[in-house]
């Protein structure tokens, strides 16, 4: 095996993969796949009509996906990221606060509305994620994606408990996505091992919080 082989499989493996995974996995996809799960949870939120279900889904995608990835565009043309990676704290700045506004507005649209309390709560809790994300990255550096996939957990762990559903095989999932993600970080050189787990117990503890408080 020539150094050329070797060089594009080191590449593949430290580079490529750990980049697809930063990105199947990234924050903006947290609240819809947190949806997923309390519609896919057994609980009597599994049974809403359909109709239902695609209007929530709807709501949460355009203001935690959709408009956030609009935004992005106008964010590199005025210079306020270098990239979509943003891999300095000073660049998440204001895309964080953009991003809180607009998952505090997912929150809002259907609190106004006769929906689970759960689900708003999941999404309130998912808004002071990104604020904790955004107080954090004033002065450091702290693993986005690990806040928001230990959001999920703490989702997971909160209902298990609240409406005794049996989840543990989305906490195994989840627990196990959170390990492969956070390796892909640090493959990437985008965080050190404390950034990233001061992220994951940032996001469970903040959801756990929300959901069993508030």
């Amino acid at each position: 095996m020539n150094n050329t082989v070797i060089l594009t499989i080191k590449k593949i493996l430290f580079k490529h993969i750990p980049y697809a995974v930063s990105l199947a996995f990234h924050p903006l996809m947290m609240p819809t796949l947190g949806i997923f799960i309390l519609f896919n949870s057994g609980t009597y939120i599994s049974f809403l009509p359909v109709e239902f279900k695609r209007s929530v889904y709807l709501i949460v995608a355009i203001c935690t996906i959709g408009i956030p990835l609009v935004f992005i565009p106008f964010y590199i043309y005025r210079k306020i990221i270098v990239s979509t990676q943003m891999d300095t704290r000073q660049e998440r700045i204001i895309p964080l606060i953009v991003t809180t506004v607009l998952f505090y507005a997912a929150f809002y649209i259907l609190n106004n509305h006769n929906i689970p309390q759960v689900i708003t709560l999941f999404l309130l809790g998912s808004t002071f994620g990104v604020l904790g994300t955004l107080l954090f990255s004033i002065k450091w550096k702290i693993s986005a994606h690990m806040v928001g996939l230990g959001g999920i957990v703490g989702l997971i762990v909160a209902c298990s408990l609240l409406m005794h559903s049996d989840m543990i095989l989305y906490l195994i999932i989840f627990l196990f996505l959170s390990g492969i993600v956070a390796s892909a970080r640090l493959l990437l050189n985008s965080h050190s091992p404390f950034q990233v787990y001061a992220g994951f117990f940032l996001g469970f503890l903040i959801m756990v919080s929300t959901l069993f408080i508030l």
